[in-house]
């Protein structure tokens, strides 16, 4: 019963969404037909929803969900057993826990510095209206409804509050979905450079020097390489325009920032914490795909760690393709075009400063 009540209030959740994106794309292209100029930032919301909700549709397409369930199944097949393994995934559960409470701690605090502002906007015009004064009240966004937006103003007003702060948990959490396929794939290599370096020197029945044992490794790290490529061909698009969505936003918010600086406190408190948000979630995404490029060029470095001097002329010869294979790190692209991880990460933060 509780499965049907939270597929029917997902669907709802998601539905209504994607309605509101529709009527604030249509009221922003009427706002420029009528009046031939319209405010950046509103052009702004209006992309950043419009690709979330591409990205809502992305997480459930066919690809997207065959490597979700590739996750998931090998998350729950995979038991480690090995101290050294097992601290391995401690390591990259206490990393993805820091990082999502910090998301929602910067989320959380965006959330209400949004609402108190659109709510002291809503609070002033309603003293002026009481003051018997003519208040020049503006919608957060110039949406399309089909009925009187004069009569039903502060219904639409919070109406838009509210989808506002459920986009602001959709963008955050579908980036996390996005990040956790790249994580996910680091983690496999570091495993497997694990059990590569103790290769051969028998500490445990596990790594005892056989052929066998050699099969599954090269077979694991044939089947990372497919799931990267099958990774950067699903979401090679996905990449590009959150690139170039991330940067159009983040060049608008500082403009807004040197706007309002002096106008406005808590607008100003708005747009720096909006900035840290943004920063940390590219930060996250760009710091993983530059994990999985170190570790998957490292892996030539754990296959010559391990004991590769005591095995046999065919053994070694297959170590020697591992690690000629191993001179081409996996990379992450955006479109073909752009390579993710640290050095655009820089370029980014360049931006910033």
């Amino acid at each position: 019963m509780l499965a049907i009540l939270y597929i029917v209030y997902s669907k709802t959740i998601n539905a209504n969404f994607v309605i509101f994106v529709v009527t604030i794309t249509i009221g922003w292209i009427c706002a420029i037909m009528s009046s031939g100029e319209e405010k950046a930032d509103s052009l702004l919301y209006v992309l950043e929803y419009a690709f979330t909700a591409w990205k809502m549709f992305l997480v459930r397409s066919a690809p997207a969900k065959k490597l979700l369930k590739e996750v998931f199944s090998l998350g729950q097949t995979r038991t480690a057993s090995d101290s050294g393994i097992k601290r391995i995934h401690c390591d990259f559960s206490r990393y993805n826990f820091k990082m999502f409470c910090s998301l929602l701690i910067v989320t959380t605090i965006t959330l209400i510095l949004f609402i108190l502002h659109a709510y002291g906007s809503w609070k002033l015009w309603r003293e002026q209206e009481l003051q018997g004064m003519e208040p020049k009240r503006t919608l957060i966004f110039p949406e399309w409804l089909p009925f009187d937006k004069v009569k039903m103003f502060d219904v639409i007003y919070f109406y838009q509050i509210w989808n506002a702060s459920l986009a602001a948990g959709l963008i955050v959490g579908t980036d996390v979905v996005f990040v956790s396929l790249v994580s996910f794939t680091s983690v496999r290599l570091r495993v497997l450079g694990y059990k590569m370096r103790n290769f051969g020197r028998g500490i445990e029945d596990e790594f005892k020097n056989n052929p066998e044992i050699l099969r599954n490794l090269i077979l694991e790290h044939k089947d990372i390489i497919r799931y990267v490529t099958d990774l950067n061909d699903s979401l090679k698009f996905y990449f590009l325009v959150d690139f170039l969505a991330k940067s159009y936003h983040i060049s608008i918010i500082l403009f807004n920032m040197l706007v309002v600086f002096k106008a406005s406190k808590l607008g100003f408190t708005l747009y720096m914490t909006e900035t840290v948000l943004l920063f940390v979630e590219v930060t996250n995404l760009y710091t993983q795909a530059n994990d999985l490029s170190l570790n998957s060029e490292k892996f030539g470095l754990d296959i010559f760690e391990c004991g590769w001097y005591e095995q046999t002329p065919e053994i070694k010869k297959s170590l020697h393709i591992m690690m000629l294979r191993a001179q081409r790190p996996l990379k992450l692209e955006s479109g073909g075009v752009i390579i993710l991880g640290n050095e655009l990460l820089l370029k980014v933060n360049q931006v910033f400063n």
